[in-house]
């Protein structure tokens, strides 16, 4: 990249170049013409987005954010177990279990001007590489149809743990204490999550429909320098719904319902201090940081194909 901006300590040139090697092995075994049964091995790599290497920095709403020039990408090796079974064509299910390490996996965090995890006026907020992670679970996937009627229906649980260091307050004074650690889950990483969709599928007269319902567990949302101060975002529950009906002469019409539920994102600590309870909407297991509405979204639409 080249940046005509300057900005104070940062290059206006920089690019990133490296080499990997992804090894992968697989063995499937086939019981029946209708199972399968998968055991793989493969390394993989999770770039860095072209946005959050480039140096920029701009004052947002809540914080002042910046790009990482030395962001590294992260190196994953995966395991997977997976258990296939086909009862017919347009029916499965799928079952399996994964263990992931990851190196260097990239985070959004709070960093101070010299460099280190801080806050304050000088603090800004940036991805950055904080150490190596685990991840493992298991997952489970069914789709069954009746006729034109069908279930699809898929839930997954994730533990991941990373350890990094904080800062701590000194019980009874404004100063704190640096180099302690806290284990915590990975940002953004929901141990639960899950998906039911009801579906209707009529090829002869054109008919495609979906009422699909989500779940998403409670997960870190930020990470604090200082411990037992991360943000989370309470879980969701979400409902959508989608119709197509396709016409012989190549016009289709669509509709589009999404948040049917009106669903809000909730954001908290989960510790309390007291001071804050005397505010509007607070509550005394945990402080509320924000309420986030996203209202109804509705689209209508006519495809024509030529």
């Amino acid at each position: 990249y080249t940046m005509l901006q300057k900005f104070r300590n940062m290059g206006q040139v920089g690019e990133q170049s490296y080499w990997d090697w992804l090894p992968s092995a697989s063995i499937k075994w086939t019981p029946t013409k209708k199972m399968n049964v998968r055991l793989s091995y493969y390394r993989s790599i999770n770039r860095p987005g072209f946005y959050e290497i480039v140096p920029y920095q701009i004052m947002g709403e809540e914080y002042q954010e910046k790009g990482n020039p030395n962001l590294k990408r992260a190196r994953i090796d995966n395991v997977d177990l997976r258990w296939e079974w086909f009862p017919s064509a347009t029916e499965q299910v799928l079952a399996g279990v994964f263990y992931k390490y990851l190196q260097d996996p990239i985070e959004q965090v709070f960093v101070a001007a010299d460099g280190k995890l801080g806050s304050g006026a000088d603090a800004y907020y940036m991805p950055d590489n904080l150490g190596n992670a685990k991840n493992y679970g298991f997952e489970i996937d069914v789709v069954k149809y009746i006729r034109h009627f069908g279930i699809k229906a898929n839930y997954t649980y994730t533990h991941s743990t990373i350890t990094t260091t904080k800062r701590e307050y000194k019980e009874g004074s404004a100063e704190y204490k640096t180099g302690v650690t806290q284990t915590r889950p990975l940002v953004n990483q929901a141990p639960h999550t899950a998906n039911l969709s009801l579906l209707y599928k009529d090829t002869n007269y054109g008919w495609n429909a979906q009422l699909a319902a989500s779940y998403t567990g409670t997960k870190l949302a930020l990470v604090s320098p200082f411990k037992d101060a991360d943000q989370w975002d309470k879980a969701m529950f979400g409902l959508d719904f989608s119709m197509e009906k396709k016409f012989p002469c190549g016009v289709s019409v669509f509709l589009k319902a999404n948040n049917l539920l009106d669903a809000k994102r909730e954001r908290y600590l989960k510790t309390v201090n007291q001071s804050n309870l005397e505010y509007e909407g607070q509550r005394s297991d945990k402080t509320i940081v924000g309420t986030y509405k996203y209202g109804r979204t509705f689209l209508i639409g006519v495809r024509v194909k030529m």
